[in-house]
């Protein structure tokens, strides 16, 4: 069974409510890459790297959005017909999701690069003024978060808790956005989310909701409504 790309699935959970950029790498109907990036472009590096690995092929960039229970992947030129299928095809393969997917033109895309074949993706002009960096606060907020939740998620996956899916979801969605240096966001969302479910485990059961139903995490034990 092919190994789940948790990087990627934790991006498309993202760009159902965020429109991400992507990078569509295809050398042959089973032989692609799909690269999912928060803010644009794509880091040219990832694609390089993807390219390398798969001896070359085409590269088709634009913007990955969620709308009417389908994702939507608009390019700047009309894309190949079967360009839709092709990506479908690796989110199964890669994300273990099937999932609807259209591909489409977007007239304010037809201003950015567009890369195909051997041309080469180019990285934006550097800013004007350099970013703003995170503060240190924000980070060692982030990572002393992550660490008091360790045990119990260690103790939700050797407990084969329904819930263990989930949290390794939103996990990696925190290092996705942590990445991002977005480390306010990845308080509030994936690791919030992830402390009202668990518990230290000297502190009492915490009820948790999921979409199969009602249950706890922690004291080993586990009940229905």
């Amino acid at each position: 069974m092919p190994k789940v790309d948790s990087q990627l699935t934790a991006n498309l959970k993202l760009a159902k409510t965020t429109p991400m950029r992507f990078a569509f790498l295809t050398k042959g109907p089973t032989e692609c890459r799909l690269l999912l990036a928060k803010k644009p472009p794509v880091p040219p590096k990832e694609i390089a790297e993807a390219k390398k690995e798969l001896g070359g092929g085409q590269v088709y960039l634009g913007r990955c959005r969620w709308e009417n229970y389908q994702y939507v992947f608009e390019l700047a030129k009309e894309p190949p017909g079967t360009l839709a299928k092709e990506v479908r095809a690796v989110i199964a393969r890669d994300a273990g999701l099937h999932l609807n997917v259209v591909c489409r033109v977007a007239q304010d895309l037809a201003g950015e690069e567009e890369s195909s074949g051997p041309a080469k993706v180019q990285a934006p002009a550097p800013p004007s003024t350099p970013p703003t960096a995170p503060s240190e606060d924000a980070t060692a907020k982030f990572i002393a978060r992550l660490k008091a939740l360790l045990p119990d998620l260690q103790k939700a996956e050797a407990a084969n808790h329904p819930l263990s899916p989930e949290v390794k979801l939103r996990a990696s969605e925190a290092q996705v956005l942590a990445r991002e240096k977005e480390f306010d966001q990845a308080l509030r969302s994936a690791l919030g989310w992830m402390g009202h479910r668990c518990r230290r485990a000297d502190q009492a059961p915490v009820r948790c909701r999921a979409g199969d139903g009602d249950g706890f995490i922690g004291g080993g034990a586990r009940r229905r409504r």
